[in-house]
């Protein structure tokens, strides 16, 4: 899953993969619970994401309590994640996120001043997890 022009990096800044790799300053990492409770925990949203949130992990719709312990659990494995592109936004990484037994692909973005924050708290899954 991992390639060549990618690395692994933890959430300090020290470099896992290679001595080569670009380092970041991660002065803060956060989220948005909306992120949660207005997209994945949303019942029949149009991007499809609810039926992992709410069917396979067993989530309650819409539910705020929920929302709030499912950004917890991603702030809490902010830990090693993988290099991706730099755009305009920043620089961008996915961390691989455990929740009930299943491990998710979730993606962040590392703005100028050092803020981490998820973008997308499912973009796949990861170790060859499915939904079933």
């Amino acid at each position: 899953m991992i390639g060549s022009d990618r690395a692994i990096m933890s959430n300090t800044g020290e470099n896992l993969e290679s001595e080569n790799a670009q380092q970041w300053q991660i002065n803060q990492i956060t989220g948005d619970p909306r992120k949660f409770s207005e997209y994945v925990l949303v019942p029949s949203h149009q991007s499809g994401k609810d039926k992992i949130f709410l069917g396979l992990l067993g989530y309650h719709p819409r539910n705020l309590d929920d929302a709030q312990a499912l950004l917890e659990i991603y702030l809490t494995q902010a830990q090693d994640y993988i290099v991706g592109e730099h755009d305009r936004h920043g620089q961008r990484f996915t961390i691989i996120v455990e929740i009930r037994g299943k491990t998710l692909l979730t993606d962040w973005i590392l703005d100028n001043q050092g803020t981490l924050k998820l973008a997308t708290p499912f973009s796949g899954f990861a170790n060859g997890d499915n939904p079933s």
